[in-house]
């Protein structure tokens, strides 16, 4: 048989969460009709409820929300308070604002219990409005030339990235650039120091992406405007 489910908010009418680590085809099949081969396993996730609010405590309305674990990830968009719920299976997940206007500290979420619901600490959404900034410049003084862009990455400060957690680290926020020069990221916790890279994100002509990190400033303090990052 085949459950219904609201892909928008990850949640089945069965109260099941489909996770097809192989890819996200439909196979439909006749009356009578067998077929052997691979399976989705429907399996019951764990509640995870929370709301995403801006800095004075009121709810952002209708925001997209991304959630990141291995080797799988969705979203959907908080309701008029709010409020977001999905299921997730067991394993470790990452929430946030999937809006390039906000800014976001990401709360880190393990299921070890899938019949224990999980009641996330608020989301506080920072703008450009209401949010700090850090800016600084981009050199090139030999003037060399490069494949690809230029990205100033920003992570909380002490973010430790490596192969067992990576899928659960994400920016809080990064801006791309053609050219040496001059660098602003803006909608940044104010309450929060960060470490600051220079990569170099370029794709081959079979789209094969690589990320080069090139220089970094680590536990910068929001407010801080000469950041200088070497090429």
């Amino acid at each position: 048989g085949i459950k219904e489910c609201d892909w928008s908010s990850d949640v089945c009418s069965s109260d099941l969460y489909a996770w097809n680590p192989w890819g996200s085809s439909l196979i439909s099949l006749a009356e009578g009709e067998h077929r052997s081969g691979r399976i989705i396993a429907l399996q019951k996730g764990a509640l995870v409820t929370g709301y995403i609010k801006d800095p004075n405590g009121a709810p952002l309305s209708g925001i997209e929300y991304k959630w990141e674990g291995r080797m799988c990830e969705g979203g959907g968009d908080t309701d008029v308070n709010g409020f977001y719920q999905i299921r997730l299976p067991l394993g470790t997940y990452a929430i946030a604002p999937d809006n390039d206007d906000f800014g976001a500290l990401q709360p880190i979420v393990t299921i070890t219990d899938i019949n224990q619901p999980i009641d996330v600490n608020d989301i506080t959404a920072y703008s450009e409005q209401t949010s700090g900034q850090i800016s600084g410049d981009v050199n090139n003084p030999g003037g060399y030339a490069k494949t690809g862009e230029f990205s100033v990455v920003v992570f909380e400060a002490g973010t430790v990235i490596d192969t067992n957690t990576w899928y659960t680290t994400s920016p809080v926020r990064m801006t791309g650039m053609e050219d040496a020069g001059p660098f602003a990221i803006t909608a940044l916790p104010p309450n929060a120091n960060y470490d600051v890279y220079l990569i170099v994100i370029s794709e081959n002509p079979d789209e094969i992406e690589s990320i080069t990190l090139w220089d970094y400033q680590l536990n910068i303090t929001v407010g801080v405007n000469d950041v200088n990052l070497y090429y």
